[in-house]
């Protein structure tokens, strides 16, 4: 059976081109000598994020990349109301809680800021 891995790339810095940063995490984690399929989802280029029910179906394992956005990034108060600065942060969030209340699949998450 093939292991299924996913990487969700949180960073949108054209600094690591030519190469993206979820691509880099992919070439070091990758090991040729087992079967293995890596999906990278670029949600900080606006890709979108698969269901929790999906990602936790799906993957043996997930890498969340670092990132040059802080955590308190996600949300910003303006005049008393919550409004995203990262629209894709919630759903990240909503990902992690999912896994940590279903205890898979494996996670490891990067530093933000």
């Amino acid at each position: 059976e093939m292991l299924r891995f996913c990487i969700i790339n949180c960073e949108n810095s054209k600094k690591w081109s030519p190469i993206s940063f979820g691509d880099m995490f992919r070439q070091s984690l990758q090991q040729t000598s087992r079967e293995e399929s890596w999906d990278v989802v670029n949600i900080a280029e606006g890709e979108i994020l698969p269901s929790a029910e999906y990602m936790l179906e799906t993957y043996k394992g997930i890498v969340i990349t670092g990132s040059h956005f802080n955590v308190r990034d996600g949300l910003a108060f303006i005049s008393g109301s919550k409004v995203p600065l990262l629209p894709w942060f919630n759903s990240l969030c909503e990902l992690i809680q999912q896994i940590f209340k279903e205890g898979k699949p494996n996670l490891y998450g990067g530093c933000f800021g």
